[in-house]
């Protein structure tokens, strides 16, 4: 048994390779009547997710529009004023910064953030300020 078992591996070392197998019929150049594909079904039955509405700018400083007494205020004055200013609000992204006054409480800073200089932030708000509308630089 085990010259048997030599012997096919010596037959299996010394057989020839076979020759290369001829090219299937689906790359030569004649048209093939091949079927039409269907539509692949992630177009058909999913939706895209939504897209943002502009690309969100990084950078760590920021342009404060004004400061108001509720987080709701703070969130409907920013999308007032960036449907308005969509050209110079639409890059950044709202932050609301929640903050105690002494002796006044609590205020919510509406603020635009992913500037990624202080020219950045400073141009944002001359812009802003040719506007009638009030804007403070904010460092990282």
């Amino acid at each position: 048994a085990v010259q048997k078992a030599n012997s096919l591996h010596a037959a299996e070392a010394k057989a020839p390779e076979p020759a290369a197998p001829p090219k299937p019929v689906a790359e030569t150049k004649a048209p093939a009547k091949a079927e039409p594909k269907p539509a692949p079904a992630a177009k058909v039955a999913v939706a895209a997710p939504p897209k943002p509405a502009a690309p969100k700018a990084s950078g760590g400083w920021r342009i404060q529009l004004a400061s108001v007494r509720t987080d709701d205020a703070a969130r409907k004055l920013w999308a007032a004023q960036s449907a308005k200013n969509k050209d110079v609000l639409g890059p950044l992204a709202l932050k609301v910064e929640r903050t105690e006054i002494a002796g006044k409480g609590t205020f919510y800073r509406v603020q635009g953030t992913g500037l990624a200089s202080k020219a950045a932030a400073t141009d944002v708000c001359t812009k802003l300020k040719q506007r009638k509308l009030g804007c403070i630089v904010v460092a990282p």
